[in-house]
């Protein structure tokens, strides 16, 4: 079982991934890197990866106001600046 702070800092976590991602998606730039240390991994990056996949397939949808366009380019923001980065990490490491 996981200790509530735990899933507190998780979710802070994620909160501060889509704020930064925002930011940039905003002003239709690439993002700089996170300095390191910004965000805790608290929980192993495939948790991570699982919650942009979750977001990116289920929640930026047109069926939630978004246009087509707006929805390709959230995708692409996703892809590329967090699910891609995050693939690379190996998940099978102890």
């Amino acid at each position: 079982m996981l200790a509530p702070q735990r899933i507190e800092q998780f979710s802070k976590d994620i909160e501060l991934y889509l704020k930064w991602i925002g930011h940039y998606m905003a002003i239709g730039d690439a993002p700089t890197p996170l300095p390191n240390g910004v965000i805790s991994f608290v929980l192993p990056p495939v948790a991570y990866l699982e919650v942009f996949k979750f977001i990116r397939n289920q929640i930026i949808s047109t069926k939630n106001g978004l246009s087509e366009e707006a929805v390709v380019e959230a995708q692409g923001y996703f892809d590329r600046f967090l699910i891609e980065p995050l693939s690379q990490f190996n998940f099978y490491d102890s």
